[in-house]
């Protein structure tokens, strides 16, 4: 299930890359991502927490800071 985990990734960057450029993100984009994610999870194909650590690290990449100094350690 590679490619599942590939095309969350590719969602988040692609999410990411319009934050960063000041456009907007609509819910449905985002409800799929979480979609995605809750599926791998419940697939088992991944853990909540490996799910988190993947987001955070293209959010690092997308704004050149952690999740975490925009929105605080219980974001």
């Amino acid at each position: 299930m590679q490619v599942l985990h590939d095309e969350l990734e590719r969602r988040w960057d692609s999410m990411f890359s319009a934050l960063v450029s000041g456009d907007d993100v609509t819910v449905a984009q985002r409800l799929r991502a979480e979609g995605m994610m809750e599926a791998l999870v419940l697939l088992e194909l991944a853990t909540e927490d490996e799910l988190t650590q993947a987001m955070c690290e293209c959010y690092r990449a997308a704004f050149g800071q952690g999740i975490e100094v925009d929105f605080g350690a219980d974001w």
